[in-house]
């Protein structure tokens, strides 16, 4: 039964991924937080942003990282002013997809879950030698340890994957349990989510995700129709972890990676 359970996760899974990277862009940008880069401060706690095309001043209480990526409730007020709220920072890791050494497209992911199908190696197995097979291909320092980092990950059971998208890459980690699967992903304009997937009491394939904001969480939870394929659908708000720091280790080494 094991098998057979892992299967229905993995395309769970990977129609879950789907179903969030679809989402309209237009809908998105109008609907959940909106991208903001901090360009230089002002005075004490005044800052120059970028908004999308628009840079202007605005005021923060809280200390905020020039240079750094935020995502921000945005709204107009009664004098025709913005009101920004509710900034949380990027993840260095967002930034740094567009550069990964490995990134598949939908078409790889989905030949990638269903290669564990019609062979009998793992899709542990199947990743970890196309990661081999990309390593001796690499143009840098930087993607030789970014991809011995997923091979480190994946010592520790985590698939990291590189999905390459036309708007912007996302990532997504997943670890494998008899009944259940655990994910993260990190998404441009969703953020980052992170939950399981999971069997229920009552042998139902049921999903259970974090995500970082209530704004979020009223849009996945309007679209609910799009997360086919499971009896029960949780959605909280509390903040997300990766499962594997994919951060290259500059100590890093062959030797350190069992192949």
């Amino acid at each position: 039964m094991i098998p057979q359970t892992n299967a229905t996760l993995n395309t769970s899974t990977l129609s879950l991924l789907n179903a969030l990277s679809k989402l309209s862009p237009k809908e998105l940008n109008t609907t959940l937080p909106t991208l903001l880069k901090i360009l230089s401060q002002t005075s004490n706690n005044s800052y120059q942003i970028q908004l999308g095309k628009l840079i202007l001043e605005t005021k923060s209480d809280v200390p905020l990282e020039l240079g750094k990526t935020y995502w921000a409730n945005v709204s107009q007020n009664k004098l025709g002013g913005l009101n920004i709220t509710n900034l949380i920072a990027q993840p260095k890791t967002l930034e740094a997809l567009a550069n990964f050494a490995l990134k598949l497209d939908s078409k790889g992911l989905e030949e990638l879950f269903k290669n564990e199908h019609h062979k009998d190696k793992s899709m542990e197995s199947n990743y970890k030698d196309l990661l081999l097979d990309k390593l001796p291909l690499v143009n840098s320092k930087q993607e030789f340890l970014e991809l011995a980092q997923m091979l480190l990950g994946l010592q520790k059971g985590v698939i990291s994957l590189v999905i390459k998208d036309e708007e912007k890459d996302s990532l997504l980690q997943i670890k494998k349990q008899k009944v259940k699967l655990e994910f993260y992903a990190l998404f441009s304009s969703l953020g980052e989510i992170d939950g399981m997937v999971y069997v229920d009491s009552k042998k139902d394939l049921s999903l259970s995700m974090n995500v970082m904001s209530k704004k979020i969480k009223t849009f996945l939870a309007s679209k609910l129709d799009t997360l086919k394929g499971f009896s029960k659908v949780d959605i909280n708000i509390k903040p997300a972890r990766m499962l594997f720091d994919l951060s290259p280790r500059s100590d890093l080494k062959m030797l350190d990676i069992k192949i």
